[in-house]
């Protein structure tokens, strides 16, 4: 390859390279403004270190929370029926 060739190549993946970024930078999006002025959560948590509920404060659904040092997970627990499980079935006063 001759160095004219092999200079277009480079700058060629440089320009690739730069709109693969440039896509992934989101400059003044609205619709997170929106998202936030529409719905805060209102939840609580209680448990110890690792495991704990996670309860939403408007319907009373209970959360299993997991966090360690970079690792986190949330799911809602169901009871047999598929139903939520809410905060007065497990006894919980979370006022």
């Amino acid at each position: 390859m001759n160095k004219k060739v092999r200079k277009l190549l480079y700058f060629l993946v440089a320009l690739i390279c730069l709109f693969c970024l440039a896509g992934c930078y989101n400059v003044g999006s609205k619709s997170s403004k929106m998202y936030s002025d529409f719905y805060v959560p209102n939840v609580v948590d209680m448990g110890n270190e690792n495991y704990y509920y996670t309860i939403d404060k408007r319907t009373g659904v209970v959360y299993l929370s997991y966090s360690s040092l970079n690792q986190y997970g949330i799911t809602v627990m169901l009871n047999a029926d598929g139903t939520p499980v809410t905060a007065d079935q497990l006894g919980i006063r979370f006022d």
